[in-house]
């Protein structure tokens, strides 16, 4: 009973955040495409399991990519993906 409660009470709360929404959608046919790159660096690294783990240095780079692609009046199709991403220690090549 709960977990159908939970999902009633989802599908409401995204129904009103859709609808929330500005009117601006691509144009059918038209796209847009963007890509960035983000840049991570820490001295300490959680593991899995939650421990610290103190290193010289701990970097992490993630290439994403950005789509929208116009199907009709009101409608288009969106998605945001990271396409590489790059973990590394000081002390690992």
């Amino acid at each position: 009973m709960f977990h159908k409660s939970l999902l009633l009470c989802y599908l409401l709360l995204a129904g009103f955040s859709l609808s929330a929404q500005s009117g601006w959608v691509r144009e059918k046919g038209k796209a847009f495409v963007k890509t960035d790159l983000f840049f991570f660096q820490a001295s300490t690294y959680y593991n899995p399991e939650g421990t610290a783990i103190e290193t010289s240095q701990f970097t992490q780079s993630t290439l994403h990519v950005y789509a929208e692609y116009g199907l009709g009046k009101g409608f288009a199709i969106q998605g945001y993906l990271p396409l590489l991403r790059w973990n590394q220690f000081s002390t690992t090549s």
